[in-house]
């Protein structure tokens, strides 16, 4: 978390995006988990 939050404060400024971090550790180390976000601004619709 603490090498993450310096790279984050240079991408957002100003701007406090909400977070969620997970850390875990895979049964096997080739193992990769997946995760596809979508973030939409208020007052805004998807296209």
């Amino acid at each position: 978390m603490r090498r993450i939050t310096p790279i984050l404060a240079d991408a957002f400024g100003e701007i406090r995006p909400a977070a969620t971090m997970v850390l875990c550790e895979m049964i096997e180390k080739e193992m990769l988990v997946e995760i596809e976000v979508t973030a939409l601004r208020r007052g805004r619709t998807p296209e």
